[in-house]
């Protein structure tokens, strides 16, 4: 029987739904203190020991990238270095972007993107999405597959993110550019997904996730987050740009009924998540998380509280980070609360403890452009 709280709240997302998409009030997360420093970017990972696993890409002297993999006994209060998961001694190699899935059969999979960007000509450019898999909790890795890779033009392969369905689909979804360019849509990019073929150890049947339903729009839809909802839907939320001119970034959904083969943008436009009141600020780069009560979390960036709003593609963003919170599936969402308006903030990923003395305690993990790699602890009241 659900408790009165649980109650209150899906009241509150009806009653909004009602009034035509008003914003419910947020769920409220309180912290446990100030953020804190931690060891890298996107969400960490929880093992079925209960340690965590986080990453953060570096360069390697005199020449070259490396992945590094950080681990934490005590639930996130203190990490060292415990691995490389991928290196590469090329000097214009670009590694990184990438996001943990712990198995159902217990290994650790890390997707990440691997570039190569040489100048000019175009031909000396390379795009790849690969994977790779540790068998002993993060301690040693190896390769585990290419998902997608694209050489000569210039047109790449971004950020990606691991799924594995209840009934044991492995799933990998990818910024993708290079499909749209050859459909002739040069300038754009689509959200992609393929699926693992266990018994062909390959990754098949590519998938368009997200783009715009009109053609005649600008797609540049990607760092993108799925979920399964407890119906079996699949749920995706990503960052894209709006129809007008200046092209802002906001945060939007698709969906699926069919376990990923076919998307909600074919039949209509995406659905809004979150975009700015003034469509000409920024909403970018979320990500989406189930919380042990049904509810879904999503972290974000925005630039919408400073004086003049920043362009992406000049890598100016003055952005701070907020929260919001679903209890219908992403039907409808709350307000925006603040995690840190210490700005500016970027490649933010959350998770929910599920074992050990904090369970349900939220670790949000971020960069800050200017002062490194922090996390923010909270609960639910």
């Amino acid at each position: 029987m659900p408790s009165v709280v649980a109650c209150l709240i899906a009241l509150q997302f009806a009653a909004a739904a009602a009034e035509g998409g008003t914003e419910a009030p947020s769920p409220e997360l309180r912290w446990d203190g100030p953020p804190t420093l931690g060891v890298g970017i996107k969400a960490p990972v929880e093992l079925p020991n209960g340690d965590l696993l986080a990453w953060r890409s570096a360069p390697v002297q005199p020449e070259g990238h490396v992945v590094h993999c950080f681990r934490s006994t005590d639930q996130g209060r203190t990490w060292s270095y415990l691995s490389d998961i991928v290196s590469d001694p090329e000097p214009h190699a670009d590694l990184g972007d990438g996001a943990f899935l712990v198995t159902s059969a217990g290994d650790v999979l890390f997707s990440y993107r691997r570039n190569h960007r040489r100048g000019r000509p175009p031909e000396r450019h390379s795009y790849r999405i690969e994977v790779a898999v540790s068998r002993d909790n993060g301690a040693h890795w190896s390769p585990h597959s290419t998902v997608a890779a694209a050489e000569g033009a210039p047109y790449g392969l971004w950020s990606s993110f691991l799924i594995e369905l209840r009934d044991g689909e492995l799933q990998c979804y990818y910024d993708d550019e290079v499909t749209p360019a050859a459909h002739g849509l040069p300038r754009h990019q689509w959200f992609s997904m393929k699926t693992w073929n266990a018994e062909a150890e390959a990754w098949q049947d590519p998938v368009t996730v997200s783009r715009a339903h009109n053609p005649e729009h600008l797609s540049r839809d990607g760092m993108g987050t799925v979920v399964e909802l407890p119906d079996g839907e699949l749920l995706c939320v990503m960052e894209s740009v709006q129809t007008e001119e200046r092209h802002a970034g906001l945060v939007l959904s698709v969906r699926s009924r069919d376990r990923g083969r076919t998307w909600s943008w074919s039949e209509r436009e995406r659905d809004v998540v979150y975009e700015p009141e003034d469509t000409r600020y920024n909403a970018l780069a979320p990500w989406m998380i189930p919380l042990d009560d049904g509810r879904l979390l999503v972290v974000f960036t925005t630039d919408e509280d400073r004086e003049e709003f920043g362009i992406a593609s000049t890598g100016v963003l003055y952005q701070d980070l907020r929260y919001i919170v679903s209890d219908d599936g992403g039907r409808t969402w709350s307000a925006p609360r603040i995690v840190s308006a210490d700005y500016p903030i970027y490649f933010p990923g959350v998770c929910q403890l599920r074992t050990g003395p904090a369970k349900g305690d939220v670790l949000i993990q971020y960069l800050h452009q200017h002062r490194g790699f922090f996390f923010q602890r909270g609960r639910f009241e």
